[in-house]
């Protein structure tokens, strides 16, 4: 049989290191441009369709010829890959909000560097919003950015902002006030907030 199912650990540290692996390319995938990635994203998929299945035949195997040390190590295995299926979305919510705060601090010195030099509008309001990645495919679009915004109206309801503020956005990053578009907004910190807009 493989080592996989020799080594009680090895599959506990291949399924953990696989899931962050896809959730690690699925932030590169979104952030640079789904088109020439979607073949290969589509082949990870699979493979790890495969791979998640590979690790049910052996946990069965396992269980019938009673290794019950490979066997709960498989489903231990089992219960991280599952986690991809089950909770996709808030495990690339938070492994993406952990980079993009890494990141921001990275190059914070830059970030406030252009806001302090940056002319306030007449009522002393500061709106800056930085590219920090697109992708699309077919009808589907992402944009990521990192946004200032003194007056925190960013976070409110559409109905709740102002028209003025809204002008300054609409120069900068207009697909904000574009309804086929949805935006998220996180805080990131004091000023500073995480803007990811899905376009169909």
């Amino acid at each position: 049989m493989p080592n996989l199912i020799k080594h009680s650990q090895s599959s506990l540290i291949f399924a953990c290191v696989l899931v962050i692996f896809l959730v690690l390319f699925r932030y590169i995938e979104v952030h640079v441009g789904i088109g020439g990635l979607a073949i290969v994203s589509i082949a990870l998929f699979l493979l790890y369709i495969v791979i998640l299945a590979t690790y049910l035949l052996l946990f069965a195997w396992n269980l019938i010829q009673r290794r019950l040390k490979a066997a709960l190590s498989l489903f231990g295995g089992i219960i991280i890959l599952s986690m991809i299926l089950i909770f996709g979305q808030v495990l690339n919510d938070s492994v993406f909000y952990s980079i993009d705060f890494l990141r921001f601090h990275a190059n914070k010195a830059h970030y406030i560097a252009v806001v302090q030099n940056a002319p306030p509008d007449p009522d002393g309001m500061k709106v800056i919003f930085f590219d920090w990645g697109s992708g699309g495919y077919l009808a589907t679009n992402f944009f990521y950015a990192l946004a200032y915004d003194n007056s925190g109206q960013i976070i409110f309801p559409a109905e709740m902002r102002t028209k003025q503020w809204k002008q300054i956005v609409s120069a900068q990053y207009n697909i904000m006030n574009e309804e086929r578009c949805n935006s998220k907004i996180r805080t990131l910190e004091d000023a500073f907030y995480l803007v990811e807009t899905l376009c169909q």
